[in-house]
């Protein structure tokens, strides 16, 4: 099969699902492209969004009817993407979480991804910092006072603790 692309056309390339380690090729079989089939009867299965945006599909696979969650990115970088440096994570190169073509993806280190993601707006810290905060028991001038004073040597943190009503 051929898809088409607005610069060329790309071949759609199939192979036997190896996934997390585990042969799955009697069962699926995924493409270059990120579509996922069944190995006995060809049907492309139908694919649905996780709670965190990514494809997937969830099956019962083998005798015992075990449950399976195959996340599609992964299972394309892990058919079509050479991994030499054994690295953990898939990134999507555009941040098109549903663009799971091998031209699209890449294997990144956790810190990779994670700023990878900020820097393409895909992600924001996750915990704010300061008076922001909710639990923050000071503002960002108070932390400023209580490290001025701290620095003196006048006063120790118990007595700053007990200045600001927070704990030791």
């Amino acid at each position: 099969m051929v898809a088409e692309s607005k610069e060329e056309q790309i071949t759609e390339i199939w192979k036997g699902l190896s996934y997390s380690g585990k042969d799955y090729s009697a069962f699926y079989e995924i493409s270059n492209l990120g579509r996922l089939r069944n190995s006995k009867t060809g049907f492309v299965v139908n694919l649905h969004a996780n709670a965190k945006g990514y494809l997937h599909h969830s099956c019962y696979i083998g005798i015992r009817g075990k449950h399976k969650n195959i996340i599609i990115h992964k299972a394309v970088a892990e058919a079509f993407i050479q991994n030499p440096l054994n690295l953990p994570e898939v990134n999507h190169k555009d941040g098109v979480k549903f663009h799971n073509s091998i031209d699209n993806l890449e294997w990144v280190t956790s810190h990779e991804n994670s700023i990878h993601a900020y820097k393409n707006g895909l992600s924001h810290p996750h915990t704010k910092r300061g008076a922001e905060n909710s639990t923050s028991k000071l503002t960002w001038e108070q932390a400023q006072e209580v490290k001025s004073l701290y620095v003196t040597g006048i006063y120790s943190q118990r007595s700053l603790a007990n200045k600001y009503h927070i704990d030791h």
